[in-house]
C-alpha cells in the first residue's frame, strides 16, 4: 500500500468525504478501516464529480455494494447497483456493521469517496482510516 491516513478519529453519526487527486505508481484498490468496540452502520459513496479547489463534491452514489465481504467468486455478469449497471463481487452484505478492513473492487478509484457513518452505539465513536 504506497498511502494511507487517518479520515476520521473518533465520530458518532456524520459524513466524511476524502478526493483522491493525482494517483500515480500502482495503486489498484481503495481500502477502508472502520475501528469501534460496538456495533455501527456505515455505507460508502462516490462521484466523479469533485472540486478540489473547493473540497465539494455532488452527485454521490452508493457505492458500498462494491466492497469485497467476503471470498466468494467473481459474478460474471453486470448488475444494476443503484440503478447504474457495474461488474461486482457476487455475494454481498449491505451496510457496513462491523470493525475490520474493506477492499473496493480492483481497479476502482473515483474522484472522491463519502462514508456516511448512520448509526453508532452511544458512547462507542468509530474511527475511519483509508489507504490506497
Amino acid at each position: 500500500m504506497s498511502r494511507t491516513s487517518t479520515l476520521i478519529a473518533s465520530t458518532g453519526v456524520g459524513s466524511y468525504h476524502v478526493g483522491i487527486r493525482d494517483l500515480g505508481g500502482a495503486e489498484h484498490r481503495a481500502l477502508f478501516q472502520f475501528a469501534s468496540n460496538s456495533p455501527f452502520f456505515a455505507e460508502i459513496l462516490a462521484t466523479n464529480n469533485f472540486d478540489f479547489d473547493a473540497n465539494v463534491g455532488s452527485n454521490w452514489f452508493n457505492v458500498t455494494d462494491r466492497i469485497f465481504k467476503d471470498q466468494g467468486k467473481d459474478d460474471p455478469d453486470f448488475v444494476t447497483v443503484n440503478g447504474n449497471r457495474q461488474y461486482r463481487r457476487a455475494a454481498k452484505a449491505g451496510n457496513i456493521v462491523a470493525a475490520g478492513i474493506y477492499a473496493m473492487d480492483d481497479g476502482f478509484f473515483p474522484a472522491a469517496f463519502q462514508i456516511n457513518v448512520t448509526s453508532v452505539t452511544s458512547g462507542s465513536p468509530v474511527g475511519i482510516f483509508f489507504g490506497v
